[in-house]
């Protein structure tokens, strides 16, 4: 079970991992440490062959919910890892999987979020027109993107400000600003790289396919290269940690910064 579960924590890299066992939530090794100090929870060990402990730290799965709300406002990613299978016709180890990862920008649950304002995901990206910047909250289906000249990071800074997303992603270049870093830092805002850079053609197949469009111009987006990049990039990332459709975004609104 452990050889399982370090298989699929490889997987996800960056996430605590929540392993479903039984009727609990587990977490092995430094998972454990992290989630034991951060929730205030017993830190226990099992055995791990040969000889050697394991640490680990659980949590009831009824109660799981309270537990992800108290990781994901400290910051933290998570993978949600249940059983995929009847542990009682199953052979051996029972088949689990990750079937959703939850970040700070991709709460959609109502209960996780603060009625009084908005969750905001932001993606940035720059290139030769200057820097493209979408943002949405998939718990109400906003969506805006706009591209802003390339004049230092100070009006980057203000999009922030403006915006107060509470994860962003960055571009290789956006990502190499530690000053950046350090403004989204006090701002209280997790960031990421983005995992992969798309090409213009690939940004532009990705959000016609989200869209079920043959064109971007009834957006308004569609002269707009780096928007559409960071958009691109925006929807992909939800897909891939919702496990799901980004279906909640079914249009997106062009706005100017000052």
């Amino acid at each position: 079970m452990l050889r399982q579960y370090f298989d699929i924590k490889k997987s996800c890299p960056g996430s605590i991992l929540l392993y479903r066992v039984g009727d609990f939530y587990e977490t092995y090794g430094e998972d454990a440490e992290i989630a034991s100090r951060e929730l205030e929870i017993v830190l226990t060990s099992r055995d791990a062959g040969k000889g050697k402990k394991i640490q680990m730290a659980g949590v009831p799965h009824h109660a799981v919910d309270q537990y992800i709300r108290a990781l994901i406002s400290k910051g933290f990613r998570l993978a949600i890892c249940d059983q995929v299978e009847d542990p009682k016709l199953s052979k051996g180890i029972v088949k689990r999987e990750v079937v959703r990862i939850i970040t700070s920008g991709t709460i959609s649950d109502p209960e996780m979020l603060d009625s009084a304002r908005n969750n905001y995901l932001m993606s940035i990206g720059s290139g030769r027109n200057g820097y493209g910047i979408a943002v949405a909250d998939v718990s109400t289906g906003e969506f805006w993107a706009t591209q802003i000249e390339m004049t230092g990071n100070g009006n980057l800074v203000d999009e922030v400000s403006r915006w107060q997303p509470a994860e962003v992603l960055l571009d290789p270049y956006v990502g190499e600003d530690e000053g950046f870093k350090k403004t989204l830092e006090r701002a209280k805002a997790s960031y990421l790289p983005w995992e992969e850079v798309p090409d213009e053609a690939e940004s532009r197949k990705i959000l016609l396919e989200h869209f079920k469009s043959g064109t971007l111009e009834g957006f308004g987006i569609g002269d707009s290269n780096e928007a559409v990049k960071a958009a691109a990039v925006l929807v992909k990332y939800i897909r891939e940690t919702s496990k799901v459709e980004a279906s909640s975004l079914k249009k997106i609104s062009v706005y100017s910064a000052p």
